[in-house]
């Protein structure tokens, strides 16, 4: 019989602790337990009314997108969820694109590049330099016609890029 005190006596709680650990990580990671939290997402296949379109007088161009535009950092951003300091990463279906004017040189912050041709439009997209995302996978895209370059980053949760490639294949130059 155990005395008091004993070894024994602390190792059914420590089990029983383990077991209620693992059970409850593995429920998590399985999406089991659900938190209070709400996520703003979106599917590519979002539905048409959605999608809204930007277009850009000024150097030509208009692109689809979901959720928010904000113009007033020297280039535009889009994107579909809302950054706070207690949520980290994106979620399924969350991005974030940043687009402007750019140069040649846009497709030198690029790897694995794809280079396609639509018309007198050359298009290169790749994935994107990583640094200051809020968690995601940043792909980006280079666009030249003539002189004109517009270049573009979206970052998103989705190792294939579902959302990026649904976004870059709507961009065009309009003049």
């Amino acid at each position: 019989m155990p005395v008091e005190g004993s070894k024994s006596n602390a190792i059914a709680p420590a089990v029983g602790l383990l077991i209620v650990g693992l059970v409850g990580g593995y429920m998590i990671g399985r999406g089991g337990i659900s938190s209070d939290v709400v996520y703003q997402s979106a599917s590519p296949m979002a539905s048409k009314s959605e999608w809204k379109t930007y277009t850009n007088t000024q150097y030509g161009f208009e692109i689809q997108y979901l959720g928010s535009l904000e113009e007033d950092r020297g280039y535009i951003r889009m994107q579909n969820y809302v950054a706070t300091d207690d949520i980290g990463g994106l979620k399924p279906g969350e991005y974030y694109l940043e687009i402007g004017p750019s140069d040649a040189t846009c497709k030198d912050y690029m790897s694995e590049i794809k280079v396609t041709k639509v018309g007198d439009t050359t298009i290169y997209r790749g994935y994107g330099e990583e640094g200051g995302d809020p968690g995601g996978i940043r792909f980006a895209f280079c666009a030249n016609k003539g002189d004109r370059w517009v270049g573009a980053t979206t970052t998103e949760a989705d190792i294939d890029g579902a959302l990026a490639n649904k976004i870059f294949s709507t961009f065009k130059f309009t003049k």
